[in-house]
């Protein structure tokens, strides 16, 4: 009960943080890296986007629902920017383990970024959203300079696992061969 209101609980976070866009958004951060409605199913709208102000880094986050009315019907994808691969491969564990381990189970598929040079987490959990069982994901990778978070809850009303998959390495895809530059702020 503990950890479905934890998921609960973040995935409320992250969409009520991603409720509001930030007036100033940098024109200079990279969108194209970025979830976008076409690397997802019909029927799924942006809820939001924000950029959080985190030192060390530049991040945003942008939110999609299938049904923004309903918590657990949503999509959170974050791109946090460091100065360089340096401080964003030693952050990566932080981010892997700011969920318990134990929360998280090996999931039934597997994914494998097309760049073997950064690290990456898939983990997933079987929990209960609005009565309905469901799997809650977290994806993490580390890319250059760059860490993606990625939560979904992968069921039969929101995405599937294939779908999840198309997703990833549609954002995989546009990841650049070189270090991002830092937004201005």
């Amino acid at each position: 009960m503990k950890i479905k209101n934890t998921i609960t609980f973040i995935f409320l976070m992250i969409f009520t943080s991603g409720c509001t866009i930030e007036p100033m958004a940098p024109p200079d951060f990279p969108y194209e890296l970025m979830l976008q409605s076409s690397d997802l199913p019909q029927g799924f709208v942006r809820t939001g986007g924000s950029f959080p102000e985190e030192e060390g880094m530049f991040t945003h986050i942008v939110g999609y629902s299938s049904d923004p009315d309903r918590v657990g019907k949503g999509i959170s994808h974050q791109v946090r920017i460091y100065p360089d691969a340096d401080l964003a491969k030693s952050s990566f564990p932080d981010w892997v383990n700011i969920w318990p381990a134990d929360a998280w189970n090996e999931p039934d598929i597997t994914y494998v970024p097309q760049n073997p040079e950064g690290q990456y987490s898939l983990r997933c959990r079987n929990v209960e959203i609005n009565g309905k069982p469901s799997t809650s994901c977290t994806y993490i990778q580390q890319h250059k300079n760059l860490v993606i978070i990625i939560l979904a809850n992968v069921d039969s009303e929101l995405i599937n696992y294939q779908q999840f998959l198309d997703m990833l390495e549609s954002l995989d895809s546009r990841l650049p061969s070189s270090e991002v530059p830092m937004p201005s702020k």
